[in-house]
């Protein structure tokens, strides 16, 4: 991998807030506001200004021209970019030497600023290159198991159990199970009971129907029991923090997949973060070295 050249140490100069601020393509002239008090004032410090050695004129301008993705349309554009781009950069000048600034201040905002557009600029480019749509889906592809889940579609009876009960109470909940454990084998149909003795009122409306699940995703004893029964078998009483479950399996288990397209931005990201953070560590570790 080619690195850029080593910037320069140092600030960047002032001027570069005109870059970054200046007309858009076809912008108006701007007029010259006047310097009350002319270079007579101190000179803002050298650390403030000094920076890489500037490029010449034409150069910095059509670099300013590809900064800003202006392309003149004539001659007559591009002088009057270019009259605008000098009038910013003498203004900058003359404030930088009115000595009204605080220098010290102005210098770690351009600092920063040089940071944030060197860090940016290199990682945009990079990362780019790095995470290509083929490794988002190749990574995908070698992966699988990721993003591949067994679903089961299952139904319960509950007799519910609260922290308050002793256990005599609990004895009572469990009695009740075996009770409608017993009726299930003597071949009433599991919906049917369902609606008539489960205290789960939201599924004993639909016969004890939970709808597909995913394998963990309820308490671990219950989906570990769901997930081990053929289909059509019923369960003994199973304890969970909920209470006692009846639970039998309607449909699956199946494994399902999730679609490229629904998980394609997370791996994205998920490679972007880590190349990003691969690259920090080399980085770092080469400048220590050079040190």
């Amino acid at each position: 991998m080619h690195m850029r050249p080593r910037l320069t140490r140092g600030l960047i100069p002032l001027t570069l807030l005109g870059l970054l601020v200046g007309c858009g393509e076809g912008g108006h002239s701007a007029s010259t506001p006047t310097i009350d008090h002319p270079a007579q004032a101190p000179q803002v410090e050298t650390a403030m200004v000094a920076a890489a050695s500037p490029a010449p004129a034409d150069a910095a301008f059509d670099a300013f021209l590809a900064f800003k993705r202006i392309q003149p349309s004539s001659e007559a554009q591009r002088s009057q970019l270019r009259q605008q781009f000098d009038e910013r950069r003498r203004l900058a000048d003359a404030i930088e030497a009115s000595g009204r600034l605080e220098a010290a201040a102005v210098a770690a905002e351009v600092a920063e600023l040089r940071k944030e557009m060197v860090i940016g600029r290199y990682f945009e480019q990079f990362l780019q290159r790095e995470v290509s749509d083929d490794a988002v889906r190749n990574y995908y592809v070698s992966h699988a198991e990721e993003f591949t889940s067994r679903k089961a579609h299952v139904a319960h009876i509950l007799f519910r159990l609260s922290p308050q009960m002793d256990e005599s109470e609990r004895a009572v909940k469990l009695t009740a199970a075996r009770d409608a454990q017993a009726k299930l084998k003597g071949g009433t149909p599991f919906a049917e009971l369902a609606e008539k003795v489960s205290e789960d009122t939201l599924s004993a409306r639909k016969g004890g129907d939970l709808g597909w699940m995913q394998q963990g995703a309820v308490a671990p004893r219950f989906s570990e029991v769901a997930f081990g029964l053929a289909p059509g078998a019923v369960s003994e009483p199973v304890e969970t923090p909920f209470g006692y479950h009846l639970i039998t399996l309607i449909e699956g288990p199946l494994e399902v997949r999730k679609p490229f397209a629904e998980v394609k931005g997370e791996i994205h990201h998920r490679l972007r973060q880590a190349a990003k953070q691969a690259e920090i560590t080399r980085l770092l570790a080469q400048r220590e070295g050079q040190e």
